[in-house]
C-alpha cells in the first residue's frame, strides 16, 4: 500500500511509501477522515521519508488546495517529515502552498519534531 493513514491522538499521519499517486493520497485521506468522530479535528502530518516520488509543483499545489478544502474535518495545521535534502526541499514547497491556502505548515527532518510542532 503506497499510502498508509494513521490516526494517533490529535494527528492524522499519511505515510507515503515508494511510488504513489495524488489520487492514492486523496483516497487514503478521505477514508481516514470518514472514520473520525465529528468533534475530532486532527492536524495533518505527511511522512515522505520512505517515498521514491518527486512530485511536480502543480501536484504539490493541488495537494495543498485539496487538504485546505477539508478544514471541517482537520485543523489548519500541517507538517511534513522528510529524510534528505531533495525531499526536504519539496516538502518546503508543499508547506509554502499549504500556507497560501490557510495552513500553518512546517517541514522537518525528524518526525518526532514534526509531531511536537503539531501538538503545540
Amino acid at each position: 500500500m503506497p499510502v498508509v493513514s494513521i490516526i494517533e491522538e490529535d494527528i492524522l499521519e499519511l505515510q507515503l511509501k515508494d511510488h504513489f499517486t495524488m489520487e492514492e493520497i486523496k483516497f487514503a485521506f478521505s477514508e481516514a477522515v470518514a472514520k473520525l468522530p465529528p468533534d475530532h479535528k486532527p492536524a495533518l502530518l505527511l511522512d515522505i521519508q520512505s517515498s521514491n516520488e518527486l512530485k511536480s509543483m502543480e501536484e504539490l499545489k493541488d495537494a495543498a488546495i485539496f487538504f485546505s478544502k477539508h478544514f471541517d474535518k482537520i485543523r489548519p495545521k500541517a507538517s511534513l517529515c522528510a529524510d534528505e535534502k531533495v525531499r526536504f526541499g519539496i516538502g518546503r514547497q508543499f508547506c509554502a502552498f499549504a500556507e497560501l491556502n490557510g495552513f500553518e505548515a512546517k517541514c522537518f527532518y525528524d518526525c518526532e519534531e514534526s509531531r511536537a510542532f503539531l501538538k503545540a
